[in-house]
């Protein structure tokens, strides 16, 4: 079983990713990181490859339709994403593309 760092955390990183407000785990493509490189939205980190993102809700690709923001602490007990979630069983989705 998954440790989380809150109840909170936990509720929205388990429900869909087209359902509402929601807290996915992405591992990047590598298309992913020249996107998000061009628009100067993150540096790109070895440590940490993975990225933290809440949305209200997409189907598909991130950005067409739907808001979200990329987060580095968690919204509710601010625990730092990166040190919490680094390990491949908490991802949401691989080779995520912009």
């Amino acid at each position: 079983m998954k440790d989380f760092c809150c109840n909170k955390f936990k509720f929205l990183h388990s429900g869909s990713s087209s359902m509402g407000l929601n807290i996915r785990i992405i591992q990047p493509s590598v298309s992913f990181n020249i996107e998000a490189k061009k628009r100067e939205v993150f540096l790109i980190n070895k440590k940490n490859i993975y990225k933290y993102i809440m949305t209200e809700g997409y189907s598909g690709t991130l950005g067409k339709k739907g808001q979200f923001s990329f987060i580095d602490f968690c919204p509710f007990c601010g625990k730092n994403l990166s040190k919490f979630y680094n390990d491949v069983s908490y991802i949401n989705e691989i080779d995520h593309i912009w």
